[in-house]
Parts: C-alpha cells; sequence; structure tokens
C-alpha cells in the first residue's frame, strides 16, 4: 500500500469544498429567478384582473344607459309602459318606470359578470321629444 500525498489530500478537500459552495451560489440565483418570475407573473395577473374589472364596468354602465334608451322607446310607444327586463350577451338589465305629475322616472339596473350599475333619470316628453331634467348614477 502506496502512501498518500498530503498535498493530493489537501487539493481534493479544496475542490470539494469549491463545488459545493459553487452548489451553493446556483441554488441562490435559480431561488432569485423564479422569485423574480413569480412576483412578475403575479403582479401581471393582478392588472389583468383590474383591467376585466374596469370592462365589466364599464358594459353595465353603457347596458344601463341602454335601459334608459330603451325605456324612451318603449314610453313613445305606450305611456302606461312600467318596465321590463332584457337579456344581452354577458349579462341582464332591468328597467322600472314610475310615472308622477307627468315626469317617468326610469331606474335601469345592469348586471356584466360581477359589476352592477344603476342608473336613474327623470324624463318628461315635450311636444314628441323625450327631455332628460335629471340623470345620476346609483351606487348599489
Amino acid at each position: 500500500m502506496g502512501r498518500v500525498d498530503p498535498a493530493a489530500r489537501l487539493r481534493c478537500a479544496r475542490n470539494l469544498s469549491q463545488s459545493g459552495f459553487a452548489s451553493l451560489i446556483v441554488l441562490i440565483i435559480l431561488t432569485t429567478a423564479v422569485s423574480l418570475g413569480m412576483g412578475i407573473y403575479l403582479k401581471a395577473n393582478g392588472e389583468n384582473r383590474v383591467a376585466e374589472r374596469e370592462v365589466q364596468g364599464r358594459q353595465a354602465v353603457y347596458a344601463a344607459e341602454a335601459g334608459i334608451e330603451w325605456a324612451k322607446y318603449q314610453l313613445g310607444q305606450n305611456l302606461s309602459w312600467r318596465g321590463g327586463t332584457f337579456t344581452w350577451e354577458g349579462g341582464q338589465t332591468v328597467v322600472t318606470v314610475a310615472a308622477v305629475n307627468g315626469t317617468y322616472q326610469v331606474t335601469a339596473s345592469a348586471q356584466a359578470s360581477l359589476a352592477r350599475r344603476k342608473i336613474q333619470a327623470d324624463l318628461k316628453l315635450d311636444e314628441g321629444v323625450w327631455v332628460t331634467s335629471k340623470y345620476q348614477e346609483l351606487h348599489y
């Protein structure tokens, strides 16, 4: 049996030590990269959800406004019309009409997915033209 050179033994220990250090550095770099990637993904996903909710909110407002216009049309055909419901792709709009002293208070509630909006308008028929005397978005 031959003797092992002490210098060779020291070189072998140093190589093992450097190999462990390199593995640790690679692990830290990978962990940092994965953390950054997850952060970017979560931020983008959150912004996408906010944008989607904004679109749904706009759709609900437009649908409620369409309900007011629908009420004008229906009242132009029949002044005793008191409301109804219409369904559209992505939601539903409910319109109610209350007549008070020649003024028609129209309330249109619309829902687009999770977004809900309600608009109320006071309408008066003036020489065959509907005049809006009050228009407001109600929060509920």
